[in-house]
């Protein structure tokens, strides 16, 4: 039975509604243990040879959470930049916005941080593909380090959209208008159990002093 369950801001297209079955029985060839999967065990990397079915799994999947969100951080600068000739701001004596100074801090801003997540995503691509190439498990400590980059990544987007949305003035709330839809589905981004900023700060951390994470998914 498909429930009509999905009523969510930020991800409204993904069409995740709760799937509830009877009396079904699930064979073990049709389960993947998440544990098991962390610590190199998932059934594909045994079927494949390419070097993707033996990346760290949990780093993998955040990283994987992590694409769409530079691309919509780079797209509301963009659209922000596109829109800026010959903008006037409300309720000035007819000042043009791209010729203010705050214009020009704010655009830097989020542009600097955009390219800095996506170094920051990048340099964990290499990393991944390194210890995949090898067929090496990630260590620990580099796994939780995974996690954080690709929190702190998603954090540096949705501030750099937040910057130019409140920047883009009441034209933004528009239904419409890109702006609003890159702040808000990066809000839902970085609400993802495995890129919420503080979880990620408190178990990288621990894993750094040799204290037990706070997390099993790592």
């Amino acid at each position: 039975e498909i429930k009509d369950d999905w009523y969510v801001n930020g991800l409204t297209g993904t069409g995740s509604n709760s799937v509830s079955t009877k009396d079904v029985f699930v064979p073990r060839h049709r389960f993947l243990s998440v544990p098991d999967a962390a610590q190199g065990n998932a059934p594909g990397a045994g079927l494949h040879k390419s070097s993707l079915y033996a990346s760290a799994f949990v780093p993998a999947l955040a990283l994987f959470l992590c694409g769409p969100a530079l691309g919509m951080a780079r797209h509301a600068l963009d659209v922000f930049c596109g829109k800026l000739p010959g903008r006037v701001v409300a309720y000035t004596y007819n000042e043009q916005q791209a010729g203010l100074p705050v214009t020009h801090l704010e655009v830097a801003a989020a542009a600097t941080k955009i390219a800095t997540a996506r170094l920051v995503l990048h340099a964990l691509v290499d990393t991944m593909q390194q210890f995949a190439g090898r067929g090496d498990l990630m260590p620990l400590e580099q796994r939780a380090k995974a996690r954080m980059d690709c929190a702190y990544a998603v954090r540096l987007c949705m501030e750099a959209a937040q910057t130019l949305f409140l920047a883009g003035g009441g034209a933004g709330l528009s239904e419409a208008n890109p702006l609003q839809v890159a702040a808000r589905d990066l809000q839902a981004v970085n609400m993802h159990g495995l890129l919420v900023q503080k979880t990620n700060l408190e178990m990288y951390g621990r894993v750094l002093l040799g204290l037990e994470p706070n997390s099993p998914v790592i």
